[in-house]
């Protein structure tokens, strides 16, 4: 058997170590470069009297390499070992519930699933998601409110004349496969009686028939039968019949009255496993379905609600003038992350510490107050100056310095940061709690960023609010 090398991980038992080595240097200018330096250095780093100067150089380079060396290796190293354990796990040579199986899983792995036990709260123990069946993962008494649901901006606007129509490029099966969970559809009501997907005056190609059935053989093949839907539900036109006709559609067939969920109030997770559940931006005198009281349009600050029984805060100011506000969108949708750097949600009353206990007035508690829902529209643009798939996706080289970051890449980018903070209240705001307000987060192109590790691999930030509900 081969030695296991220093920075490296055995990836089957009896098998050679795969290295995992830092980036190398640059080559040398010349064959004066080889020539061997003195046998002491000193720690400060100054060259030493005879070395070569080149030599000295590359020399301090990697005294200055060394540390950032230790902690990529370190991090390459239990990303593979969790990414090796999920694989075995999904080919069935693993059963992690058992004890023999627990056993063979590497430390890295053993400390996630040791974590989510004591504290109580659904984890997924290995690093990888299954996008198609996540919901399966969670119990059936979380509430829908509680969950962080990715989901898509004007789900339908697949087509063209105009690049301003278009917010998407996959179809329903394909975003519900990638972990979408939360669409947005928008439909007017045609002379006929019948409804079509818009995007404003734009018409998209599908009736409303063939959108909602294509949801529902989804949601009864093996992947969709123990996941849910929230569909949001836009009147594009002002028909005075849209809602009449809507629920008309809706309870065509017992089929269709089965699979949705139409009362005013969040559900748990268990009570709608392979249903639709309804939220109305239609019918806004009636109390069939999820009901907002108002929807303010374009507003560049979030703005409270309630929805369902829960405090509600929306984010959806999409007028952007140009690239430049691209930035400052980011920045509002992050900001609904994070209470310990936001305004805008509550964080926890600290306890005065100069006060005794007997001085402190009754009813003073230092436990923060539930997080609203909160519901994160990533989507903007503007015409002509800003088409939604430059805004979400970015424009020429960024990296060089040509061009510049779209909003989808922006966001995760922030999410990378938060994460680097240690703490519960650092971490709040951005994995699923009982008791706490979820989010759901709106997407243009959501297939973009694609995950740096694998380019065949989309939909890297509706991947990582996929996580947030196993953090």
């Amino acid at each position: 058997m081969a030695p296991v090398l220093p920075g490296s991980y055995p990836v089957n038992p009896g098998e050679p170590a795969a290295p995992l080595a830092a980036p190398p240097l640059a080559p040398p200018r010349s064959s004066r470069d080889l020539t061997a330096a003195p046998a002491s250095f000193e720690s400060s780093g100054e060259q030493v009297k005879g070395e070569q100067p080149l030599t000295g150089l590359r020399n301090r380079l990697r005294r200055l390499q060394r540390p950032w060396s230790s902690r990529h290796l370190a991090l390459n190293r239990e990303e593979s070992a969790l990414a090796h354990d999920a694989a075995r796990v999904k080919a069935d040579y693993v059963t992690p519930d058992s004890p023999s199986g627990t056993q063979s899983l590497c430390g890295s792995t053993k400390k996630r699933r040791e974590r989510s036990e004591s504290s109580g709260e659904p984890c997924t123990r290995l690093l990888d998601v299954d996008t198609a069946r996540w919901m399966s993962s969670l119990p059936d008494e979380a509430k829908l409110d509680e969950l962080y649901l990715p989901g898509t901006h004007d789900s339908l606007a697949l087509h063209f004349p105009f690049l301003s129509s278009i917010c998407q490029t996959t179809s329903l099966t394909a975003q519900l496969r990638g972990g979408i969970r939360f669409l947005d559809f928008r439909f007017a009501l045609l002379d006929d009686g019948s409804l079509w997907a818009y995007h404003g005056a734009v018409p998209q190609r599908k009736s409303a028939d063939d959108a909602f059935e294509e949801v529902y053989r989804w949601l009864e093949s093996d992947e969709g039968r123990r996941e849910c839907v929230v569909i949001s539900c836009k009147q594009e036109n002002p028909a005075p019949l849209f809602s009449t006709a809507m629920w008309a559609l809706l309870d065509r067939t017992p089929r269709s009255r089965a699979i949705w969920y139409d009362e005013d109030r969040w559900p748990a997770l268990g009570d709608v496993r392979g249903k639709c559940v309804m939220f109305c931006r239609f019918g806004w005198g009636t109390k069939r379905g999820l009901h907002p009281p108002r929807w303010p349009n374009d507003q560049r600050t979030a703005w409270s609600t309630s929805i369902g029984g829960r405090e509600t805060l929306v984010q959806d100011w999409y007028g952007l003038a140009n690239p430049l506000v691209i930035p400052r969108k980011a920045a509002l949708a992050l900001s609904l992350f994070s209470t310990s750097t936001s305004s805008l949600l509550p964080s926890p009353s600290p306890r005065p510490s100069s006060l005794t206990q007997a001085t402190i007035a009754p009813g003073f508690t230092d436990q923060a107050p539930p997080l609203p829902l909160r519901i994160n529209f990533l989507s903007c643009a503007s015409f002509p100056g800003l088409y939604p798939s430059i805004a979400a996706k970015g424009f020429g080289l960024p990296s060089f310095r040509l061009g510049f970051r779209g909003v989808n890449e922006l966001v995760l980018a922030g999410l990378a940061r938060l994460k680097d903070r240690t703490g519960e209240e650092a971490r709040r705001g951005r994995r699923y709690e009982k008791g706490q307000g979820g989010m759901v987060v709106l997407l243009d192109f959501w297939e973009f960023p694609r995950t740096r590790q694998r380019e065949d691999e989309r939909g890297a930030l509706a991947r990582e609010v996929v996580r947030m509900n196993f953090a």
